[in-house]
């Protein structure tokens, strides 16, 4: 049952805490769906509230974000799919993680993007978890609803592939290109 004081601390969880997750689900999606992402994170952490852990509560959000953003790809790929067999031309895709992080990266450091994109998806959101959102190894199990021994392996050989990546000369460009700019 929800009281006034809930409603206080929940308004003070949304303050603290939506900056960062609006960070979070920018970096992965186009900017004009991050608003209805964030709401989505928010009106799941209102109903689950009580379920939320109070020492890793900015965790549990990236962990509600992250699926958040995979639902939306899956809709918006359902979508498209879809408005293809009716209408018989491919939309546009409206939101692919994979060109959201390459346009925050390859200004930075091509190499860099070349070699995030060629890591599996799972290899990928970890480091960024990692990097991006600063979390430590139980927030990242949390975010990730694995165990920490899991967590710890997963960032360990993510880490490893990463690397050999980066120093191997075998890499295509980000998008697949068949040449250098």
């Amino acid at each position: 049952m929800r009281t006034h004081e809930t409603d206080e601390r929940f308004q003070s969880f949304v303050v603290s805490h939506a900056p960062a997750v609006a960070r979070f689900v920018r970096r992965r999606i186009r900017p004009d769906d991050c608003d209805d992402v964030v709401s989505d994170v928010f009106l799941t952490a209102w109903r689950r509230f009580g379920e939320v852990p109070a020492d890793h509560e900015r965790a549990w959000l990236y962990g509600v974000a992250r699926r958040a953003i995979s639902n939306k790809v899956r809709r918006d790929r359902r979508r498209s799919a879809l408005v293809d067999r009716l209408v018989g031309f491919r939309l546009q895709s409206s939101t692919d993680p994979c060109d959201v992080i390459a346009m925050y990266l390859e200004p930075l450091d091509r190499r860099l993007s070349e070699v995030l994109m060629a890591l599996s998806l799972r290899e990928r959101e970890i480091l960024l978890l990692v990097a991006w959102e600063s979390l430590s190894s139980s927030e990242l199990a949390i975010a990730l609803s694995i165990s920490e021994a899991a967590t710890r392996k997963r960032l360990s050989r993510a880490r490893l592939h990463a690397r050999e990546l980066y120093r191997s000369k075998q890499l295509l460009p980000v998008g697949g290109e068949s040449g250098h700019a």
